[in-house]
Parts: C-alpha cells; sequence; structure tokens
C-alpha cells in the first residue's frame, strides 16, 4: 500500500518540526511514501528514508496557468456558496475571504498536475493531509485518485478560517484529531456553520521519540527555555514582561530562546529594552536551529523551567520535547495545554488571562525552592507522563494501525 502526504513545508524550510518525529513510522507502514508539497522553498532541509519520494508543488509550478485557475474559479457557484454562506461565521469580511478561497483553488490546480503526473494507483494509495485545509479540499473533490482519504487537524484549523470547510468534512473518510480540544473544537464549529453530518472522527496524538535522558539543572544559575516561532500569538513579549519582573539580584539567572518568525527583530529589541539592566540575568535568542541540535542541548545544559505563555496551542511538541528530558513547564491554559502540563505533577498550569505578575510569582517560587535545595518537581515523574502518553513509537503505531486496519484483516 502506498501513501500521499501533502505537507505545507515538511520537507522543506523550517515548518511542521513535529513531522520530523512521524516520517520514519510512515515509512515503514508503507511501501512508498509520496510527500507532495506546497511550500515556495526549493531547498530540502530535512532528511528523510529511502522509500520516500518527493514531489513540489510549489507556487513557481505552474504560476501563470494555476493564476487563471484561481480567477476562474470565483465565478463558480460552490465559490459564490462558500463567499455568502460558508465563510458567514468568519471574522473576515468579502473580500478577504474570497482571497482565501481564490488562494485554496490555485493549489488545487498544482496539486492535480501532481497528482496526473504520479499515475498511481487508486486501489492501493491512501491520501494523507496534514492539515484539515487546502490540501483536505483537494482530496475532497478528488477522490478518484485514492482508495481513502484522511487528515489530521490541529488548532489551526479551529482558530482559522477554512474555505469550503463543509465539503472537506463531509467527503473526508477519517479526521484524526491531536487532541481533545481541537476535537470539541472543530465539533462547535460545525454546529457554529449549521453543517450536521460529523466525519469519521478520532483522536491521535502525536509523539516524540523516546530518549533515556533526564536533564540535570546547573546547582548555580536558573535556566530557562522556551522555544517557537516568534509571532504574535506565541506572546514572547508576555515572557519578556514577567521575566522582568523576577527577581534575579541573588541568584543568576538565564533565558534561552530557540526559534525564529517575522516579529524577531521587534521581540530581540523589546528584550533589550526590558532584561538588558536586570542584574544577574542573561538572555539568549539562538534563531532557527535544527530539532536535534535543540535535544543535544537538553542533554548538555541544565535547564529548570521551560515557559510557553501562548495566546492559542493545540498540543504543543516543544513542550512534549522538553518533558521528555525531565524538565517541568510553565504554560497558560489555553487550547490543548490542559491535556499536557498537569498542575503540580510536570508543571505550572496558569490561568488562560494570567498576568506578568502572577507569572513572575509562580517563577520566583521556583528559584527561591532551588535556592533552599527543595526538589520542586519529581523529574522521573516528569518524563514518565511524556513516555505514557506522548511516545512516538506507541502513537504513531496506533495511528498507522487504525488507518491499514481494514486492508490487513
Amino acid at each position: 500500500m502506498d501513501i500521499v502526504l501533502f505537507t505545507s513545508f515538511y520537507p522543506y524550510g523550517k515548518g511542521e518540526t513535529f513531522l520530523e518525529s512521524e516520517i520514519k513510522h510512515l515509512s515503514e507502514n508503507f511501501d512508498n511514501v509520496y510527500i507532495i508539497s506546497s511550500s515556495k522553498i526549493k531547498k530540502q532541509t530535512r532528511k528523510i528514508p529511502d522509500n520516500v519520494i518527493l514531489v513540489r508543488a510549489g507556487r513557481d509550478k505552474h504560476f501563470f496557468s494555476s493564476l487563471i485557475y484561481g480567477f476562474v474559479s470565483l465565478f463558480f457557484p460552490s465559490t459564490f456558496k462558500e463567499i455568502f454562506k460558508g465563510g458567514k461565521t468568519s471574522k473576515l469580511n468579502i473580500i478577504q475571504r474570497t482571497k482565501y478561497i481564490a488562494r485554496t483553488n490555485m493549489i488545487i490546480f498544482r496539486l492535480k498536475r501532481v497528482m496526473k503526473r504520479l499515475n498511481l494507483k487508486n486501489e492501493n494509495t491512501i491520501g494523507y493531509s496534514y492539515w484539515l485545509s487546502d490540501s483536505a479540499y483537494f482530496m475532497s473533490k478528488n477522490k478518484k485518485y485514492f482508495n481513502k482519504i484522511i487528515s489530521r487537524a490541529h488548532a489551526y484549523e479551529v482558530r482559522s478560517y477554512i474555505p469550503f470547510r463543509e465539503e472537506i468534512n463531509n467527503k473526508m473518510d477519517e479526521i484524526y484529531f491531536i487532541s481533545e480540544y481541537t476535537n470539541n473544537a472543530y465539533n462547535r464549529l460545525l454546529d457554529q456553520y449549521e453543517i450536521g453530518n460529523k466525519s469519521n472522527q478520532h483522536i491521535s496524538k502525536l509523539g516524540i521519540s523516546y530518549n533515556d535522558k533526564i536533564n540535570v539543572p546547573n546547582e548555580n544559575i536558573f535556566r530557562i527555555i522556551s522555544c517557537s516561532n516568534i509571532i504574535p500569538l506565541k506572546r514572547l513579549d508576555l515572557i519578556i514582561d514577567s521575566l522582568r519582573k523576577v527577581q534575579s539580584k541573588d541568584y543568576p539567572i538565564e533565558w534561552h530562546h530557540f526559534g525564529w518568525g517575522e516579529n524577531e527583530e521587534q521581540i530581540i529589541k523589546y528584550a533589550k529594552k526590558q532584561l538588558l539592566d536586570k542584574e544577574n540575568f542573561h538572555f539568549t535568542f539562538h534563531g532557527w536551529v535544527q530539532n536535534k541540535e535543540i535535544m543535544k542541548y537538553y542533554e548538555n545544559n541544565g535547564v529548570d523551567l521551560f515557559i510557553n505563555l501562548s495566546d492559542i496551542e493545540g498540543i504543543p511538541v516543544s513542550v512534549m520535547e522538553a518533558m521528555s528530558y525531565g524538565i517541568p513547564s510553565i504554560a497558560r491554559d489555553v487550547g490543548g495545554i490542559s491535556e499536557l502540563v498537569i498542575n503540580g505533577l510536570n508543571g505550572i498550569l496558569l490561568p488562560e488571562n494570567t498576568d506578568a505578575n502572577f507569572i513572575s510569582l509562580k517563577i520566583n517560587n521556583l528559584i527561591d525552592a532551588k535556592r533552599r535545595n527543595l526538589d520542586y518537581f519529581n523529574r522521573k515523574k516528569v518524563k514518565q507522563f511524556i513516555d505514557e502518553n506522548y511516545n512516538a513509537n506507541k502513537n504513531y503505531e496506533d495511528f498507522y494501525n487504525k488507518i491499514l486496519s481494514e486492508y490487513n484483516e
């Protein structure tokens, strides 16, 4: 059995790092894996197994013909329905929705060209969209290419406008949600859109590779790590405001951030303004680094706390990775965070509407506990929680067993 995986980036560029853990299991469960990426980036940045075939469907592919198709598609009856009905619960105006729809149809055009060229046998091919959006819509309109079509759903799909959501939902064979939060939020959206038909839904958690290491904090410093894109919803400004209020005069503190993004220059400038004059406090922005380099950092450097203060999250793999080394986390109760950060067991779950004063108080308490040689979290239990709930070997094998169950009987 072959599978076609539709991605937005992977393995090009820097996005979809969570697929780095899944691709090994994907390649082991299928004869051939075709990755069709819509990324405009041409340089491959991640290694892939031998039986994985890469196909780019970026913007430079059939650009003018797809542009013409995107314009012409605006006059299709389905487009009119989507503009005036399908997007009624969206905060976007008609012009904004029209742009999204035209973009989606341009991607559809390119993906269809790619599938025609691959000429795969329908009965031997499963279609798998990593996002419940553009490529999922392509599969829903072109089921003739596949024996079965499935999609994952993350937090993005329930907080953003997705054109043709009703058709995607109605025609997808199976949808796999990465968290209970995403599943519940999706069904609330269906009710809001008055879409009565519920697709075949499952919850399939993401996972990370097992390691046998436990991070040991440095005795003479309190080190805090964050890892995310530098974009507004990740709220690095709130991290900075909180750390500004953390007491560091009598105990040295470090903050290291891994990741990059559109707000990088602005956030670094703000960090310098707020934190450079803090006594005994140092911070470093490492930029984008490969996932394996972050894991090496956890292996070789003592870390006291992982911090995530995003406005919205699905199930952040960055938190899982830190916890897999026994590092506790502090995070706001948004999205699916409460399924991952359990108060008192593996971290501190903050109220969604928390502020810098409250966050700094919690961090100060942890620093004070460390100064008095108190174990504020049992690192073995932090690690055990991840090994039991977010183990890649188990979660991905369960996922593919479900997908292939009807073929293995």
